[in-house]
């Protein structure tokens, strides 16, 4: 797979337009290198200036989001973030989704519909998920961290 002038320039442009374009720029990574083609991939995302770890992480979110998820967002009046979006496609031990043919977001997509919110939030669909962060890890943030032995002489 090769890409054109125009793909950059294409890139480029999403990149510019910020989080709202992160899936479509997703899509554009996909269309141009696939998923087995890492030299054209990260060359790729050097000429639109995106770190390719960055670009996996787009990439990979795009081609989980299902263009029926992606439809049932756009048609509703409840937002959902790329960050959101993220973290229900983020894999888990086995490489499975978080939330696996994205029920759960389904679930409160029409909670939050029913109730009048306006968002899904990134804090609530993590708890939803069993992966939000632990109280402890949020009140002091080394606390995960082993303690290092300081050897003074």
């Amino acid at each position: 797979m090769t890409y054109t002038d125009e793909d950059v320039r294409e890139g480029r442009r999403l990149m510019d337009e910020g989080r709202e374009n992160r899936l479509a720029l997703g899509d554009r990574l996909l269309a141009v290198a696939g998923l087995n083609n890492d030299s054209v991939f990260e060359e790729f995302c050097g000429r639109i200036g995106l770190a390719p770890a960055t670009g996996r992480e787009y990439r990979h979110t795009a081609r989980m989001a299902t263009p029926a998820i992606r439809q049932l967002i756009a048609e509703g009046a409840v937002h959902v973030s790329y960050s959101t979006l993220r973290e229900g496609a983020r894999p888990r031990p086995g490489g499975i989704p978080a939330d696996e043919g994205w029920a759960k977001l389904r679930t409160l997509l029409k909670e939050a519909r029913e109730a009048g919110r306006d968002r899904v939030t990134l804090a609530y669909y993590q708890q939803v998920l069993g992966t939000a962060p632990a109280l402890k890890e949020l009140v002091d943030p080394g606390s995960g961290e082993p303690e290092r032995a300081c050897l003074v002489v």
